[in-house]
């Protein structure tokens, strides 16, 4: 298997925008960089974090919190205390103020390494969690999907996401061309095959960000780019094996973005927030479900569905980032667009559509 590095991804991308390429070619092989690679199922990671836990609770900022082109925003970092999604600063547990700059931190509770409490706070819920925490959701994940059908199951509730969007109808006429295209977090099936194939859609490119590509090329079952392509995309796939947390390499540069149920699996949710905003060119489209819980008690000690779902921001944080930076399209929250059993295991979720705006405001 050939795989290219993220250090010189910007490199890559920009001349797969201009030639066939292919972050690694496909083949069955063993599991890459898992820490409990013999456990068998979900519930067997779980109790060895119950057992384990984690070796470190520490949320780390990213240092540049910039927004491109956009010079009505607080460009600053939130002291490093927090994220700034499009000119508000939203605080890591212990820290407040406009900018983070208040310590708090005698009132947090303190970490245990084996559950999320230390990681919530009262303003955004549970929007980042530590590197660490985040490789455990990731154990879970993975061998949860290598243990899948996708054909009996029906993938990953694509006909939920189908009903949610209206068959994808607004995002464009049959046969339009999307551009430069990007699903962050697609997994082994991703969202994406399933609209292109709904509405006939075409692509410049077909770019696909996910940080388990390489484990679910090798080992997951109908995994859609095992062959380094999107049938029906050739020589117009490029599949990297990253998170979200990397959407910062990229400026401007995607005419559309698909995001479907995938912040709650991630390391640093505002972090990718601000991330989409920079990699859409302005005017861009942004296709993105998402859900929130605004009534939440993070676990003291883990159970399976916190395992997998680490973030559980409130719903201020969708609320700021729609309003602030989109034209919206489709933004539906009712009970027409939802699988009922969903809402009422996991809370409320957007169907969202809706364009980058020219300018900030």
């Amino acid at each position: 298997m050939v795989f290219i590095s993220l250090f010189c991804l910007c490199c890559v991308f920009f001349l797969a925008l201009h030639h066939s390429f292919t972050l690694f070619a496909s083949g069955r092989g063993k599991v890459i960089g898992r820490k409990w690679a013999d456990a068998k199922n979900a519930k067997e990671v779980l109790a060895l974090v119950q057992a384990e836990g984690w070796a470190s609770s520490v949320v780390h900022a990213k240092a540049d919190q910039k927004h491109v082109n956009a010079p009505c925003f607080y460009q600053g970092n939130c002291s490093l205390h927090g994220e700034n999604l499009l000119g508000r600063c939203f605080c890591f547990p212990g820290w407040t103020g406009e900018q983070c700059e208040v310590d708090e931190r005698q009132s947090t509770p303190v970490c245990t390494n084996r559950g999320d409490t230390c990681f919530y706070t009262d303003e955004a819920g549970v929007f980042a969690i530590s590197l660490e925490r985040w490789h455990v959701a990731q154990e879970a994940e993975l061998v949860t999907w290598d243990n899948w059908d996708p054909v009996a199951s029906g993938g990953d509730r694509i006909n939920d996401h189908l009903l949610g969007f209206d068959l994808y109808r607004e995002v464009g006429e049959i046969g339009a061309n999307l551009g430069n295209f990007l699903e962050v977090g697609c997994g082994p099936w991703t969202q994406s095959v399933t609209m292109m194939k709904t509405r006939a859609f075409d692509v410049e490119k077909y770019v696909l960000l996910e940080p388990g590509a390489l484990n679910y090329a090798a080992n997951t079952k109908d995994t859609v780019y095992a062959s380094g392509q999107i049938d029906g995309f050739d020589g117009k796939t490029v599949v990297v094996n990253a998170g979200g947390e990397h959407l910062d390499l990229f400026l401007e540069v995607f005419d559309t973005i698909m995001m479907v149920n995938v912040l709650e699996h991630t390391n640093n949710a505002i972090s990718i927030l601000r991330g989409l905003y920079n990699a859409l060119k302005p005017g861009g489209l942004l296709i993105m479900n998402e859900r929130w819980l605004d009534t939440f008690d993070p676990p003291e000690e883990l159970d399976l569905n916190a395992l997998y779902h680490p973030i559980r921001m409130k719903q201020t944080v969708f609320d700021h980032f729609i309003s602030v930076g989109f034209d919206i399209i489709r933004d539906c929250r009712t009970a027409e667009c939802h699988n009922a059993d969903i809402v009422k295991n996991y809370g409320t979720s957007t169907y969202f559509i809706g364009r980058k705006k020219e300018s900030c405001a």
